[in-house]
């Protein structure tokens, strides 16, 4: 089964920790996989890592504003308040 519906599976039967895996392993093969990036936010951020997020949701904001989508980079960016504000981030 193809990574990416990996991924969809387990992030909608709500097991973000199986999800992230899956997302990471897609990365590892296609580093730039905006799909993916995006999924892996929402991962962590279902696990509570926003530390993680943060950093994930920067990483695609910059492969988003080197490929000239800027407006794109700045909705994916506009999440980052939202990251933000669901309370103070702790490392993992």
């Amino acid at each position: 089964m193809p990574f990416f519906i990996q991924c969809c599976l387990a992030f909608l039967a709500f097991r973000p920790s199986e999800a992230l895996s899956a997302f990471d392993l897609a990365l590892d093969r296609a580093p730039t996989d905006e799909t993916a990036l995006r999924g892996r936010v929402d991962a962590l951020l279902a696990l509570g890592d926003r530390v993680r997020a943060a950093e994930t949701l920067d990483r695609l904001v910059g492969i988003l504003e080197t490929t000239d989508r800027q407006s794109e980079a700045l909705d994916a960016a506009g999440r980052t308040p939202a990251i933000d504000a669901s309370g103070p981030r702790c490392s993992t």
